[in-house]
């Protein structure tokens, strides 16, 4: 199947998601909060290249509690899938 035969809304897709999570620290040093919550959302476009080639690029917002580890307030993600 050639991608001229599949039509363009198969072949690019819009893509949204959201996430979440938390935890609690069992045992609290001084400096550390009790608990955490952290969540997500963004969106991007998935495209489709012949039968199972596909490219996704996402942007990810943060928007629960500020994550650690050196990690921006937003963050941009991109994946090559090749499926068999």
């Amino acid at each position: 199947m050639k991608n001229q035969d599949v039509p363009l809304r198969h072949q690019i897709e819009p893509v949204f998601f959201a996430d979440f999570g938390g935890g609690e620290l069992k045992k609290v040093m001084s400096g550390e909060k009790h608990d955490k919550f952290l969540a997500g959302i963004g969106g991007g476009f998935r495209f489709r290249f012949g039968r199972n080639i596909y490219l996704l690029l996402e942007w990810a917002k943060a928007v629960g509690d500020r994550p650690t580890g050196g990690v921006g307030p937003s963050n941009f993600h991109m994946m090559f899938q090749v499926e068999s």
